[in-house]
């Protein structure tokens, strides 16, 4: 867990040093694994980039589909429709989508 040795002190300045480094990955992590879903998901929507967003999806829309399936929904239907996203993306939140809605 990447929240096991941070003092709760720390956790502002962490997620601001991530923000900066543009670690993604750890701020949708963090968050998730502080069950703060709606958070997580609007680090999705605040950085909503093909280069980064596409690996992001697989690994993080199936516990927010889980926890807030409405808004990820909705959310990743707005990628499918973002013009700057192109096809890789728009396939990828096609693909989750389908995935989650199967499995849960």
């Amino acid at each position: 867990s990447i929240n096991q040795s941070i003092h709760p002190g720390q956790v502002e300045d962490l997620l601001y040093y991530a923000e900066q480094r543009g670690d993604l990955d750890w701020i949708i992590e963090h968050h998730i694994q502080r069950k703060e879903y709606a958070k997580a998901l609007g680090v999705f929507e605040k950085h909503l980039r093909p280069q980064t967003i596409t690996d992001l999806i697989y690994k993080h829309a199936p516990p927010l589909m889980e926890h807030l399936p409405e808004k990820t929904a909705d959310f990743l239907i707005a990628v499918c429709k973002c013009s700057v996203c192109g096809c890789v993306a728009y396939l990828t939140a096609l693909v989750v989508l389908v995935l989650v809605l199967v499995y849960f």
